[in-house]
């Protein structure tokens, strides 16, 4: 995990495991670990909603499984999807070439564009579908 997110460590504070992720200047999100079964599946809060990261072997190769919950109301869901789509695409080059992506080669701010635009044509269209009280058609 730390290989492929050099910016997390775990704490222990009695029974209850915690995530930290440096922002840097000494300053650290702080994340409830919710599952740890090492080194299969780390599941943990993330803000308001939930992330799931599980790794299946299917003999001649690993499968990521990576699941993130969060409400739609979410003020940074596009910078959040964008970010966690960098971190996947860093654990495939890890994985391919033993050496992550360096995160100046990747323009975060085109990316977040692009899911925002999408997130906004998701939500234009999820309106149409209902009718005049809200409701599905």
């Amino acid at each position: 995990m730390r290989q492929w997110f050099p910016q997390l460590s775990f704490r222990q504070d009695g029974n209850r495991y915690q995530l930290l992720f440096d922002l840097g200047d000494d300053k650290y999100e702080e994340m409830d670990v919710l599952v740890h079964e090492a080194p299969e599946r780390l599941r943990f809060t993330w803000d308001t909603g939930e992330v799931d990261m599980q790794l299946k072997s299917t003999g001649y190769y690993t499968e990521l499984i990576f699941e993130e919950k969060l409400p739609y109301e979410f003020g940074t869901v596009a910078q959040d999807f964008t970010g966690w789509q960098f971190q996947v695409g860093n654990i495939k080059h890890i994985a391919e070439t033993g050496e992550p992506r360096p995160s100046e080669d990747h323009d975060f701010k085109a990316a977040e564009d692009k899911v925002a635009e999408a997130l906004e044509k998701e939500e234009g269209e999820g309106e149409k579908k209902q009718d005049s009280d809200g409701l599905p058609e």
